[in-house]
């Protein structure tokens, strides 16, 4: 489930990392309600980085022999 929580509580630093170790993924900040920023588990973030680099390299093979 995402774990929304507002700007203040990153004052709260042990809470945020536990929060996102939880999730094994990202924490969405808010500010006044609405969605300001968002911190990721650094392992869920390179992960998602290399998910994206993937995509690209498929996506530019498809584009490059479209016949294949």
């Amino acid at each position: 489930m995402m774990q929304i929580v507002p700007m203040r509580d990153l004052k709260d630093t042990v809470k945020i990392e536990s929060l996102c170790s939880q999730e094994n993924g990202s924490v969405f900040v808010t500010k006044n309600g609405y969605g300001r920023l968002v911190v990721m588990d650094i392992e869920y973030f390179e992960q998602t980085v290399r998910f994206m680099k993937s995509r690209v390299l498929i996506t530019d093979f498809c584009y490059e022999y479209p016949a294949l």
